[in-house]
């Protein structure tokens, strides 16, 4: 079995005022906003969904490259009203 997913994270930073955002693509309920800061070793995110996910329309999302031409994108969310974080993605991306 072959399986496809498109999953993509389109981030601007503003030298002025230090700010990320974006957009993250990939989730069951469309494309989401993201806003947040970029940090020593990738970019922490809040992520705004256009529909609730999980119980809420948002969560956090963390880029982060530790190797050279590797990254890892890692989205927490709680699952339900009052439930646990857990990682909802967590993906390791190797550059060709």
């Amino acid at each position: 079995m072959i399986l496809s997913k498109s999953i993509s994270v389109d981030l601007d930073w503003d030298p002025r005022s230090d700010r990320v955002t974006g957009t993250y693509t990939g989730s069951r309920v469309g494309t989401a906003q993201l806003a947040g800061k970029q940090t020593e070793g990738g970019f922490d995110l809040t992520i705004t969904w256009p529909k609730p996910l999980y119980g809420d329309t948002s969560a956090n999302l963390r880029v982060a490259s530790a190797i050279p031409g590797r990254f890892r994108i890692v989205v927490m969310d709680r699952i339900g009203v009052s439930g646990p974080v857990r990682a909802t993605t967590d993906l390791t991306l190797l550059q060709n």
